[in-house]
Parts: C-alpha cells; sequence; structure tokens
C-alpha cells in the first residue's frame, strides 16, 4: 500500500517557506531603519558629546553593513551610507574602502566622488589627478556610460532590445511596411548594442579589480612575506592608501604603490575593494 506524503505537513513547510521569504525583507527594513535612527542619534550629539557621537557612528555603520553581509544588499547608495557613517565616526580608511565600493556600482556619480576625495584628504591620502586627452574623449562620446547609474543601464539596454525585437517581429509580418520597419528597428538596436557594452565593460571592472585600500596605521612595506624581511622603506604606508594586488601568499599581500614600489604587507591590515568579503 502506497503511503501519501501528508497535506498537512506539506502544509506547514509550504506556509514556512512563506513565512521566512517575507521575513526577510521585513528584518532587513527594520535594521535599516535602526541604522538610519542611529544615525540620526549622533548627528544630534555631535557637538554636545563629540565621543559619544563617534560611537554612534561607528554602530550606525555595523548596522548598514549587516545588511550587506547579512542580507546581501548591494547598491550605492548604502556603501555610500556606510561610507558617510565611518566618515563622521572618524574612520578615515573605512570610509575610503566603502566610497571606492560605491564607486563600483556608479563610477561616475559625482556626489560620491567628492565624499571619495574629502576622505582622502582626511586620510592625508589625496593626490590631485592627472587629466589626460582620453579622459576627456571617454567623458565627451561616451555621456551614456558615464552620466547613467548602472541599474539605469541595465533598464534602458532591456527596453531597447525588446523594442528592437518587437519591430523586427513586426517586420516579418508586416510586408507591405518591412523595410520602413526595418530601418526603425536598427536605431533601438544600436542604441541596445551600446548600452549593453558598457553593462559588460562594468561586469569586466567588477570580475577583474585587484585593489586594496590599507586599513591599519604603521604598515611598512617589506620584501617578502614575513616580518624576518627588511623594509623596502622605513616610512610606512598611510591608512587608507589604495594598492594594486599582486598576489596573497602565507597570510601576506604582494601589493604596488601608485608610484610603483612593489612590497609585502600582512593580508589582516588591508581590504579588498571588490568583491567584498567579511
Amino acid at each position: 500500500m502506497k503511503q501519501h506524503f501528508p497535506a498537512s505537513i506539506l502544509l506547514f513547510f509550504l506556509s514556512l517557506h512563506i513565512i521566512l521569504r517575507a521575513s526577510t525583507p521585513a528584518s532587513a527594513s527594520t535594521t535599516l531603519e535602526q541604522a538610519q535612527h542611529t544615525f540620526r542619534q549622533a548627528l544630534a550629539t555631535e557637538k554636545s558629546d563629540p565621543k559619544l557621537a563617534a560611537k554612534e557612528f561607528q554602530h550606525a555603520a555595523a548596522l548598514f553593513r549587516s545588511l550587506v553581509e547579512e542580507h546581501a544588499i548591494h547598491n550605492a547608495k548604502l556603501f555610500c551610507n556606510i561610507a558617510n557613517a565611518y566618515y563622521k565616526a572618524g574612520d578615515y580608511p573605512a570610509a575610503i574602502l566603502w566610497y571606492r565600493r560605491a564607486l563600483i556600482l556608479e563610477p561616475y556619480n559625482r556626489k560620491i566622488r567628492e565624499n571619495l576625495i574629502a576622505a582622502k584628504i582626511q586620510a592625508h591620502t589625496y593626490h590631485e589627478p592627472k587629466s589626460s586627452p582620453a579622459n576627456f574623449i571617454i567623458d565627451l562620446f561616451l555621456f551614456w556610460h558615464t552620466d547613467f547609474p548602472h541599474q539605469t543601464r541595465n533598464i534602458l539596454f532591456l527596453l531597447f532590445y525588446i523594442l528592437s525585437f518587437l519591430t523586427l517581429t513586426a517586420a516579418i509580418w508586416w510586408k507591405q511596411r518591412r523595410n520602413l520597419l526595418i530601418m526603425a528597428a536598427i536605431v533601438p538596436f544600436v542604441l541596445a548594442t551600446m548600452f549593453a557594452a558598457s553593462i559588460l565593460y562594468d561586469h569586466h571592472r567588477f570580475t577583474t579589480s585587484r585593489e586594496v585600500v590599507v586599513m591599519n596605521p604603521g604598515m611598512v612595506l617589506r620584501q617578502g612575506d614575513a616580518t624576518s624581511y627588511q623594509a623596502v622603506s622605513s616610512d610606512p604606508i598611510p591608512p587608507g592608501s589604495e594598492l594594486s594586488l599582486i598576489q596573497r601568499r602565507n597570510g601576506w599581500v604582494n601589493v604596488r604603490t601608485p608610484d610603483g614600489t612593489e612590497g609585502w604587507l600582512p593580508a589582516a591590515s588591508v581590504r579588498l575593494i571588490w568583491p567584498i568579503k567579511p
């Protein structure tokens, strides 16, 4: 005799699944409200009690970060909120790290760039960027890539692709207007291709980013992956400095400074900008 899976148990697990799915957004929403409330409280006490405010800003940053680490929410606004909280707490290396992560998602957001510069100035790691003809050409002719956020470009790509597809489909069935419809489909197809190239370029940047931010003070570059190796320079790397990652080995990272100097630092003293790891 066949035994059937009890319907009551099936309904129980189905209900549990629905409850768990519904509770996750609510939990994230509650955490977001707590983080925003804590941040506002810190702002209110910033002048009267700076030390207490700094602790509250750190707590707000931790709450914002939990949305990333526990709920896997990745968007530039959230990353910028984390960076703002760290900036107000005086933790400028952490602020630089999260502003850089926000710029990975919205690389041409002017407000985030301005905040990043402010954090670098406070951390004494800011250097005036050198202008180049290539950057001017990119800003002039690739405005659709530089001015639109990543999510907006995704939506526009989808819209233009669907419009092109529908127009070509109509051309197949409407023979009398076929040539006109094919010509009309070219414009959205070209626009869809442009935004697709922009999205693929961003994906390439996401997957090939190999930069780290120095988080700890007093770190000096060494010639090898141990404290027994001689220092490359007696001057420590300022916290908040951005370095290129070459390789990892034995709990150390081989890095390159913007001026081309290479050396080794303890892996625990740096944080990878992207991808985000706990």
